[in-house]
């Protein structure tokens, strides 16, 4: 049962009878036991045939927006066998394996997985690759396992605004990374951005772009002018403020901003036909931001949208949805999801807010 503040803010809740005042997420210690792969494959799914292999739960990574790295502590890795275990059934079945996780090429036994696929006749398939994890060794098992395109994920154009999230890469490192696939023969790279990141700058936005051009740069110095990206993507997407994360606190950066910024890095690539822009609809970010870290009261005006669309429900709304979003959290504010214990202290969560503010890494 809550209660609230004049103000709207969360005071306190209650746990009803019998039910305690905090409640502790389970979390598997050994994941062999519980295997996580694809069981139904079809054409019109998602991830059509391809089948899908969980190598690990949770990453050692600690960048400070993302709701799995801290939900899902400590990080556990599958063991080789263990994997191979659950990737043969769908190496006999002719599909491509999918290797998923929060940090795939972290894992210590990727290569030797790779490997153990390939010799049995397998096709590979990856989700985004660590920059500073990777190597001529592993770009080539992919290449060979029939991957076409790389996907990197910076998150941020600056190496500012990388240290603000705790990503802990430079531009040499991406740089170094896209040197690396070129040279493996793949020709296509993904890059995933933010915009709307705590402290971002339109200078911090601006330099989306300009790392996609120098790292295009790279791969035409490193080889002499003989080789270049076939094809690069940027897939940029407005940062969602997430419970559980060192970003709890801040806001939801505005629509119309976040359209500028958007449009910002797109007009830069305006007729290049080696590279492609992808982005999300802020406006549909924005919902995220309400789901994300709303209480209880959004429920009224999720009922109101299924019924009326999202226009009608906000505009009806007696609760204000921006004040869900838009509204940058005081720092003892009682959140609605703090009953729940994932093991991470929220003053550590706070400690790694204000590291991000003043532009310092955590190892």
């Amino acid at each position: 049962t809550p209660r609230y503040h004049s103000d709207g803010t969360l005071a306190a809740f209650e746990a009803a009878p019998g039910f305690p005042p905090r409640v502790a997420a389970p979390h598997l210690a050994d994941l062999a036991p519980c295997p996580t792969h694809s069981r139904l494959l079809a054409p019109q799914s998602e991830w059509g045939e391809m089948f899908l292999v969980e190598t690990g739960r949770g990453c050692s990574r600690g960048c400070r927006f993302c709701a799995a790295g801290f939900v899902y502590r400590p990080p556990r890795e599958r063991d080789l066998s263990d994997l191979w275990t659950q990737a043969e059934p769908g190496v006999m079945a002719k599909r491509k394996i999918g290797l998923v996780g929060a940090a795939v090429s972290d894992h210590p036994a990727i290569r030797e997985l790779c490997r153990k696929i390939l010799s049995a006749g397998g096709t590979l398939g990856i989700s985004s690759l660590r920059a500073d994890s990777v190597d001529a060794e592993l770009l080539q098992l992919l290449a060979q396992g029939g991957v076409r395109s790389v996907a990197l994920a910076p998150e941020a154009g600056s190496d500012r605004l990388r240290r603000v999230i705790n990503k802990c890469l430079t531009r040499d490192d991406l740089a170094k990374a896209a040197v690396a696939v070129s040279r493996a023969g793949i020709r296509q790279l993904r890059l995933y951005f933010m915009v709307g990141l705590p402290t971002e700058t339109m200078d911090d936005v601006a330099e989306i772009p300009r790392l996609a051009k120098f790292l295009e740069h790279s791969v035409i110095k490193d080889s002499l002018g003989k080789k270049h990206l076939g094809l690069i993507t940027l897939s940029l997407s407005s940062f969602v403020p997430k419970p559980f994360t060192p970003f709890q606190w801040t806001p939801f950066l505005a629509v119309a901003e976040l359209k500028k910024r958007l449009k910002l890095v797109a007009r830069e690539f305006h007729g290049v036909k080696a590279v492609r822009v992808h982005t999300d609809l802020p406006k549909w970010a924005y919902v995220q931001a309400l789901l994300a870290r709303g209480d209880r009261r959004v429920a009224d005006i999720l009922a109101a949208a299924h019924k009326h669309g999202w226009t009608r429900a906000f505009t009806e709304s007696p609760i204000n949805p921006d004040f869900f979003t838009l509204r940058e959290r005081r720092p003892d504010e009682l959140f609605p999801w703090d009953f729940i214990d994932h093991g991470v202290a929220k003053g550590y969560l706070w400690e790694e807010y204000q590291n991000a503010l003043a532009v310092q890494e955590t190892p």
